[in-house]
């Protein structure tokens, strides 16, 4: 391509057909590097024939003919003069100045920088940061977590197996350590020894109170069997020998009976709590002995002869006493068999009542004879229901029978009296 100097320039048209050829001017980016090459540019001598040549390239060969290019002047800008067509595009022409490193860049210089930054930007992030992430934490941590919560292969599952048995025979040791080491294990088990202590003491307890109970019957049985020889057939009566009582125990001091409620032989001591724990030969027992009270020196001969005995849970002793509370059975059991050494005497019930451990039934010395009359008076008007006894006089004779109430009131006492009525004679 032939090159023309700047005066044979014409005015350049650019068709309508061109316009989509022929690339639009945009701001330049300002960089360094783009100031460098545009003041380069402008320092080379041939500044004026590149410009040429530039603008030759950009319009076609058979469109130089229809426009023209006017002289710019300094400090003016060039107008393209349109000629008579209305499709011509003007284009200005710019003036050379005298100082070119002044001039402002080229509009040629814009399309070759951004064609050559955004292509090379977008194919290197995007493909060097996807690739690389992704595939590196995927199969690290996955892997790991599957293998452990389902194995793939039968090893694997045979070894979880292994460590699963593991634990369980192992645990058999470890509760026996915790045990102890533990006191809350420490307090049970004490609990249970302590349980099983009392279990076993409650069962010797109640062995023993069941064999002192048959012990005690089995030993008054025997006595009476000694004693009382075998009734007639015409009465039910009988005898008791107690010079044989006297021979087996020499604190003998009598023998009482009644049927269907008592039948024990008494006995008195220097001390009222020896015969609360001792059979009348000797033998320790719970059930004890009838005893009279040690301070009553006449016994049962005194005018108030005071006998003591327990209320044992099985009947025994002065438990049947508690019968005449009903009047039905003081009716059908009215009289008692008193056996002295030499005599034999009948004594009626006269009295039954609750009273003090120092009530006035405990009296046994008396002033005179009004005194123990009186004392006879207001027993009798303590009972409950009406008895037979006859008159009250200072020649009476009184047993008071007196036992515990059997439910841990140490206070009071249950009390049945007896009076002399008559004497047997053989």
């Amino acid at each position: 391509m032939e090159r023309k100097p700047i005066d044979d320039l014409q005015e350049i048209t650019i068709p309508k057909d061109a316009q989509s050829h022929m690339p639009l001017p945009k701001k330049p980016e300002k960089s360094a590097d783009m100031n460098s090459k545009v003041s380069a540019l402008f320092a080379e001598p041939d500044f004026e024939e590149d410009i040429l040549s530039d603008a030759k390239e950009i319009v076609p060969a058979d469109l130089s003919k229809k426009t023209s290019i006017k002289p710019i002047t300094k400090g003016e800008e060039a107008e393209a003069v349109p000629e008579k067509s209305l499709d011509v595009i003007p284009v200005k022409q710019r003036s050379v100045r005298s100082n070119p490193t002044r001039r402002k860049p080229a509009t040629q210089v814009k399309p070759e920088v951004k064609p050559q930054v955004k292509p090379e930007v977008k194919p290197q992030v995007k493909p060097e940061v996807k690739p690389q992430v992704k595939p590196e934490v995927k199969p690290q941590v996955k892997p790991e977590t599957k293998r452990k919560q389902a194995p793939e292969t039968a090893q694997a599952k045979a070894e979880e197996s292994q460590e699963t048995l593991q634990p369980q025979i192992a645990e058999p040791e470890n509760p026996k350590k915790k045990r102890k080491t533990s006191p809350r294990n420490l307090i049970l088990t004490i609990i249970i020894i302590l349980a099983a202590c009392g279990l076993l003491f409650s069962g010797y307890k109640l062995f023993t109170i069941i064999s002192g109970y048959k012990k005690g019957n089995d030993t008054y049985k025997e006595i009476e069997h000694i004693v009382k020889p075998a009734p007639s057939q015409e009465e039910e009566k009988f005898t008791v020998d107690v010079k044989a009582l006297k021979e087996m125990n020499e604190d003998a001091q009598g023998y009482i009976y009644c049927k269907d409620v008592l039948s024990y032989p008494i006995v008195q001591c220097d001390n009222n709590d020896y015969y609360l724990t001792h059979l009348f030969n000797g033998e320790w027992n719970s059930c004890g002995c009838l005893f009279i009270d040690c301070n009553i020196p006449d016994g049962l001969e005194a005018k108030n002869c005071i006998i003591y005995g327990h209320n044992m849970n099985d009947g025994s002793m002065f438990a049947s006493l508690y019968k005449y509370d009903d009047e039905a059975f003081y009716q059908t059991h009215k009289e008692f068999d008193v056996f002295t050494e030499g005599h034999h005497y009948i004594y009626k019930v006269f009295s039954l009542f609750v009273t003090p451990v120092d009530g006035f039934v405990y009296t046994t010395d008396f002033f005179s004879d009004e005194d123990f009359v009186n004392f006879l008076n207001v027993a009798a008007d303590c009972c409950p229901y009406e008895t037979e006894y006859g008159e009250l006089t200072a020649d009476r004779k009184v047993i008071t029978m007196s036992t515990c109430l059997g439910n841990d009131d140490d206070a009071h006492r249950f009390v049945v009296m007896l009076i002399r009525d008559r004497e047997v004679l053989e």
